[in-house]
């Protein structure tokens, strides 16, 4: 989880994705959809930053 949280702050959202997806996917589990749908949150709060 460490390793994760470091690489998850200086990578985009679909460089975190394509590497959690290495590991389990959206519909395996709710914790999985909840960790995608949190990355996914993030990168729309990100994209209205930009606008």
């Amino acid at each position: 989880m460490k390793h994760l949280r470091t690489s998850c702050r200086g990578a985009s959202g679909d460089e975190v994705e394509r590497y959690l997806s290495g590991f389990t996917k959206l519909e395996d589990n709710r914790y999985s959809m909840k960790i995608f749908f949190d990355i996914r949150k993030q990168k729309y709060l990100e994209a209205l930053d930009r606008l």
